[in-house]
């Protein structure tokens, strides 16, 4: 009796795969229909009763599926995925097998801001998604919704770099937090244990999608987030919402997006099983993946609203930007140049990248460049899915800009409620790309994430910016009580200190203002409060800003201005009797004339 056993091959399988058509922007398809081709070599050697091949196909929109040799079943994995499996039986030789599938996908986007549904299962660690202190910091607070799933979508995707030279590597999140790049599997790990620790169910979703940095498709992964609304499908599960960190796309996810496995990680696995005293080698083709037509919108809308500015001063531009998605975008102004190519137009922060539901506003605000003579320029604004708009901003005269001023703490501790003040009497644009845009003078604001924050005020064609960076844990908390006028001479301001920690602490308070410098060393209690006078002169006209700051193991400050104002020239007798007289030769003049 001969004896059997059993082998068991498992490869797992990320696809790379050929340039199969021209450049294009896959971010704007909205329904695809592709042909995939799978196909390989198994070389038998000895005796082999039955041999099985499993292979994944896509989930979903299969048009036509011709599969050789022809014996062959569906079956699903433990997670419910199809699967195609080909039979053999005594096998021996070279065998040779081909699925090729005709596949229609469309783009995957939801309309509303939807609740997240509890789902366990996506909740665990595993082996690629591990946890570790750095994970936890980072994802803090622990946001349990989709605009939280987005800003750590956005913060993956801005703090990883691209490298190719690691496809196949497959390296576990606490890695991929502290190196920070890989491929898409790298992404993809670290944006799952991110939201797993923050309480969101983070479904693990390979297949294939379109690379613009390769023109073609090649095997991917994202993410996949369970939301309460129930999926249109007879079995009345819910449905899942997709976050894409690699390709920077969430909410909306386009349609090269073709699943294959929806997993715990990054496990799909394709298996060759047989039985026989023989061996069975199988070489895997490259999967082929042709366009056969697409479709292509642009997600987003966009309108564009500004005014004339003159030269030597600042201005602003604002977007609309309309979607029927909840979409992440990335939208970008540029200015146009001049002849020797230079930008006529100084856009701070040019690109953002935002989550919005529906309708945003974005404002943008920039230097303008000095010129001979008036001159129009077109500023372009664009979007990742195509969206363009230009409109043309008209550079006139030459005018002084006022002086505006941006109040309050440059460092606030995390979930610290701080308060920003606009300093200007006339009208204003007061904004912070993070926080959206305040249409008080009075700004009160809290950060739950780490990170430096700006913000920038326009007002009659000047412009102020502040950076209020925000830490895991501070001190001391610092304010600045100050006069908003005051006439050049002396003048006093109070700075309220506050020792925030349990402990006793000795620190340096600082006052600066037009080159003048005060300090004073002080001892706190533990949580105690102390306020402190500093006598400062101006000595010219103009708005000035003031400098507070505590040192002690770390550094806090706070900025805030006065407006300073030359007072009246008090006359003498003899300058008192020449005007009168002047007066009187001015009036008579003007009789004559």
């Amino acid at each position: 009796m001969h004896s059997k056993f059993m082998l068991l091959l498992v490869i797992f399988v990320f696809l790379l795969l050929p340039v199969s058509f021209a450049q294009l922007n896959p971010k704007s398809i909205s329904d695809i229909e592709v042909k995939i081709v799978k196909s390989g070599t198994i070389s038998v050697t000895g005796l082999v009763d039955t041999l099985n091949l499993s292979l994944y196909i896509p989930q979903e929109g299969i048009k036509s599926i011709s599969i050789s040799p022809d014996s062959w079943n569906y079956k699903q994995d433990v997670f419910g995925n199809k699967m195609v499996v080909i039979n053999w039986k005594n096998p021996h030789s070279l065998l040779e097998y081909k699925i090729e599938m005709i596949v229609e996908n469309s783009a995957k986007q939801i309309t509303q801001n939807e609740p997240i549904k509890e789902d366990p299962l996506y909740l665990k660690e595993t082996s690629s998604i591990d946890f570790n202190d750095a994970i936890r910091k980072f994802a803090y607070p622990y946001e349990k919704t989709l605009d939280r799933a987005a800003d750590l979508t956005i913060a993956v995707h801005d703090m990883m770099e691209y490298d190719k030279t690691m496809a196949g590597e497959n390296k576990p999140s606490t890695w991929v937090m502290a190196n920070k790049r890989g491929v898409c599997v790298e992404y993809t790990n670290l944006l799952a244990a991110l939201l797993r620790v923050s309480g969101i169910p983070a479904r693990y979703v390979v297949g294939y999608a379109y690379s613009s940095l390769d023109n073609s498709f090649t095997g991917h992964s994202w993410i996949e987030i369970p939301t309460q609304i129930d999926a249109p499908s007879a079995s009345g599960s819910y449905s899942f919402i997709s976050f894409d960190p690699t390709w920077l796309q969430g909410g909306y996810v386009d349609a090269t997006h073709i699943k294959t496995a929806s997993l715990l990680e990054n496990n799909q696995t394709e298996v060759l099983y047989y039985l026989g005293r023989g061996n069975a080698v199988w070489n895997k083709n490259e999967d082929i993946v042709d366009i056969i037509d697409y479709t292509a919108r642009n997600i987003t809308d966009i309108l564009l609203y500004s005014e004339d500015f003159a030269e030597n001063s600042g201005g602003y531009l604002k977007a609309e930007i309309t979607s029927d998605e909840c979409t992440i975008t990335d939208i970008t102004a540029n200015s146009c140049i001049d002849s020797d190519g230079n930008k006529m137009l100084n856009i701070y922060e040019n690109e953002r990248e935002i989550w919005f539901c529906n309708q945003a506003d974005i404002y943008w605000i920039f230097d303008v460049a000095k010129s001979k003579n008036p001159y129009s320029c077109p500023v372009i604004v664009y979007d990742q899915t195509g969206a363009e708009v230009s409109k043309n901003i008209r550079i006139i005269g030459n005018e002084q800009a006022s002086e505006i001023f941006i109040s309050g703490p440059d460092l606030a501790g995390i979930n610290e409620p701080f308060t920003l003040n606009a300093a200007t009497d006339k009208d204003f644009i007061f904004f912070s790309p993070k926080f959206g845009k305040s249409n008080s003078k009075s700004w009160e604001l809290t950060a739950n994430i780490p990170g430096s924050y700006n913000f920038y005020l326009y007002s009659d064609g000047a412009i102020s910016k502040k950076t209020v960076n925000v830490i895991e844990k501070k001190e001391f908390s610092l304010y600045v009580d100050a006069p908003s006028n005051i006439t050049i001479g002396t003048f006093l301001i109070n700075i309220t200190a506050t020792n925030l920690l349990n402990e006793n602490k000795q620190a340096t308070i600082k006052a600066e203002f037009s080159n003048q410098i005060h300090e004073e060393t002080l001892s706190f209690l533990p949580k105690e409060t102390k306020t402190i006078l500093f006598n400062l002169t101006a000595t010219e006209p103009g708005t000035k800003s003031i400098t507070a700051s505590i040192m002690s193991d770390s550094i806090s400050s706070y900025s805030t201005s006065v407006y300073v104002i030359a007072p009246a020239k008090a006359w003498n007798l003899i300058e008192a009797i020449i005007s009168f007289f002047s007066s009187i030769i001015n009036a008579i003049a003007g009789l004559f004339s």
